[in-house]
């Protein structure tokens, strides 16, 4: 060890040109550009990058500090599972229920919210939510009907603008203080795309805010649904990926998506998942763990800029 103590004084600190030198050698002749990697088909991103590489980008956003780790399960149809089933996922720390208004799903929920009033019982009809059990009993919950990323967070955007000049309107913006205001969307595979992703709509709906002058408002909360897996040889790797990349991103809310259940998968086997990991890696206890990496700061705020323009035009 060297005098000063410092036991990496002795190695040479290498640069963008020494890294290019060893990858072009490895690449037998093929430029290094060869390694890029294109998102959304016009969103390219090098495969590494140095502090020299940063663009300019959006301001970054610190966001809501989560210190409970919250999970929730989403009924698209009429609810599926027994009162008995839906009890054991709430003592598995499910804590987070939505279903589309119907009787026979508002019946099961009334009956679950008086022995478990903690729980958060949503009902939804169109994008308007009746939350069962809350002092303020009106909300909003937005919802994507695209496949795409990309068009998932610019549809949220583009409702949630719609949302704030209809009610401005009107005169009555006291749901935006209320904290019943809900992002939500599909975790996607690819797992450094959706983890800039979940930051980039963060900077968007600041961005929105303050053109509306209304950035001390109360944050929404933003869900990313986690669709049952049908293929059980790869639920535990694809559930740890994709419930990972969402907390992340940021993510305040991760829900099953529940269409029909696929008996050979326990669903509680997700629930271990997410529990699991949250008392494992802390995610929950900070901020923005990914901050500081500047391959993802670059590529949320090309997303942020890429959608931003697209709200612009």
């Amino acid at each position: 060890m060297s005098e000063t103590g410092n036991p990496f004084e002795g190695f040479l600190k290498a640069g963008k040109s020494d890294w290019e030198k060893v990858a072009e050698k490895e690449l037998h002749g093929k430029p290094v550009d060869s390694l890029n990697y294109l998102y959304h088909n016009n969103i390219n991103m090098p495969p590494l990058l140095f502090p020299a590489q940063k663009g300019g980008g959006i301001n970054p956003i610190l966001w809501r500090r989560i210190l409970t780790w919250q999970n929730g399960l989403i009924f698209r149809k009429e609810i599926s599972l027994s009162e008995k089933e839906i009890e054991k996922l709430i003592h598995l720390n499910i804590n987070y229920f939505k279903c589309f208004n119907s009787q026979q799903n508002r019946n099961i929920f009334l009956a679950l919210r008086s022995q478990f009033p903690d729980c958060e019982w949503h009902i939804q009809q169109s994008d308007e939510i009746e939350i069962l059990g809350s002092n303020a009993k009106k909300g909003y919950h937005l919802n994507s009907s695209h496949q795409d990323a990309i068009d998932q967070i610019t549809e949220l955007m583009y409702k949630g603008i719609q949302l704030i000049q209809h009610n401005r309107d009107s005169g009555n913006l006291s749901w935006l203080n209320s904290g019943n205001l809900y992002f939500s969307r599909e975790i996607h595979p690819n797992y450094l795309y959706e983890i800039a992703l979940g930051r980039a709509q963060r900077i968007l709906w600041r961005n929105v805010l303050q053109v509306f002058n209304l950035s001390s408002v109360i944050p929404p909360y933003f869900i990313s649904i986690f669709p049952v897996i049908k293929q059980k040889d790869q639920i535990l790797i694809e559930a740890s990926t994709k419930i990972l990349s969402a907390k992340l991103g940021g993510a305040d809310l991760i829900c099953l998506g529940i269409e029909d259940v696929q008996q050979e998968i326990p669903m509680e086997n997700i629930a271990h998942i997410f529990n699991i990991m949250a008392m494992e890696s802390g995610i929950g206890e900070v901020t923005d763990p990914v901050a500081g990496s500047y391959y993802l700061d670059e590529l949320t705020s090309k997303i942020a800029t890429h959608i931003w323009q697209q709200l612009k035009s």
